[in-house]
């Protein structure tokens, strides 16, 4: 059965995935994939290694990205989409200094006040440890088909890392809608199954609400699709209908994928361990920390759909896609606009002055 993997992750997500770049091309090209997609979080690091790879062995390649979402599609009151903020311990977390009294007739110091920050604002990555992805903020998947899109990509990625902390980068709905009218067409918009907004909402009951983020989401002219993967946990199935059932009901074509973060099987256990050590925990502690995917590995379309008879077009879709792949980041091509320097001063005086003004 023809089918692309539209939503790979590599090790560029880092310490959110096992495989490289390289070794996803390679177990795509062995399982008889019709073309794959890097989407990795908050990143674009991996990006001429895959299409280097893929070009090598002939696969088309897409590139994407999966943003962590600064705010909601459309109005959160519940706090369904981004967890409300987390109120600590009396002393801890209040912003309230405890009180502190003069030890040995030495002056006395005040502690100062120590707040845990609401994981809806940003926060540095250290911060994140311990720290569930149903806790932070909804993702998104922006993917790029051809050299336009890829520039497109990079440079909203840059913007919305300006905002952004290290290896926290988040993307707010003005920023994207900014981009996408300045550059209509570039991008496809995917709403992940896994922490997106609608599925976020549609879990909860807010059909409502998932149809009006749904309908934000698809007038940015981005040809919006929603994504379908068989996690095979409890209340799965419901969630899956659901998500078919919006996608109907608003027009919406459908995606299916596996998700994977590894390349092979046999890499399961090393998920396992890259997320202890980004949560600095013990792998057996890892509890609702570690990813729950049934299968977090590249699948066939065969195997997708002896799981799901019913997504037969899902399946044809990602191929639909892959089709259009042109990607090739040839840098050798790429010309850098010239700037125009003012009388008797050096390129490397004018650079010093920009960065220090």
């Amino acid at each position: 059965m023809p089918f692309a993997e539209l939503h790979a992750r590599s090790a560029f997500s880092f310490l959110r995935a096992t495989a490289t770049p390289e070794g996803l091309v390679e177990q795509a090209v062995a399982l008889g994939l019709n073309g794959l997609a890097l989407v990795d979080e908050g990143s674009l690091s991996g990006a001429v290694r895959f299409v280097r790879a893929a070009e090598a062995a002939s696969l088309p390649a897409l590139l994407g990205v999966e943003f962590e979402m600064a705010d909601p599609a459309v109005p959160d009151r519940d706090g369904v989409v981004l967890p409300l903020p987390r109120v600590g311990a009396s002393g801890v977390g209040s912003g309230v200094s405890a009180e502190s009294s003069a030890v040995d007739g030495r002056p006395d110091r005040p502690l100062p006040a120590r707040q845990r920050r609401p994981l809806n604002e940003l926060v540095p990555h250290a911060e994140r440890r311990g720290v569930a992805d149903p806790e932070l903020g909804p993702r998104l998947m922006l993917l790029a088909t051809n050299e336009a899109g890829y520039r497109s990509l990079a440079r909203l990625l840059s913007r919305s890392n300006l905002a952004a902390s290290k290896g926290v980068t988040r993307l707010t709905h003005e920023l994207l809608a900014e981009h996408c009218a300045e550059r209509p067409g570039s991008l496809l918009v995917v709403s992940p199954l896994i922490e997106g907004e609608i599925s976020r909402r549609l879990a909860t009951g807010d059909r409502a609400g998932a149809r009006a983020a749904a309908e934000r989401l698809a007038a940015l002219g981005g040809s919006l699709h929603l994504e379908l993967v068989d996690q095979r946990l409890p209340g799965g199935a419901w969630l899956l209908a659901e998500t078919i059932d919006l996608a109907n009901a608003c027009g919406l074509p459908l995606l299916a994928s596996a998700a994977p973060r590894c390349a092979r099987a046999s890499e399961r256990e090393l998920l396992d361990t890259v997320t202890a050590i980004r949560h600095g925990v013990p792998m057996e502690h890892l509890g609702p920390l570690r990813f729950l995917a049934a299968d977090a590995h590249l699948r066939t379309g065969a195997e997708l759909l002896a799981a799901q008879p019913s997504w037969a077009a899902a399946v044809a879709r990602t191929c639909e896609i892959a089709a259009r792949a042109d990607l090739h980041l040839d840098f050798a091509r790429v010309r850098f606009a010239g700037i125009d320097l003012p009388a008797g001063v050096s390129a490397d005086q004018e650079l010093s002055r920009q960065v220090w003004a």
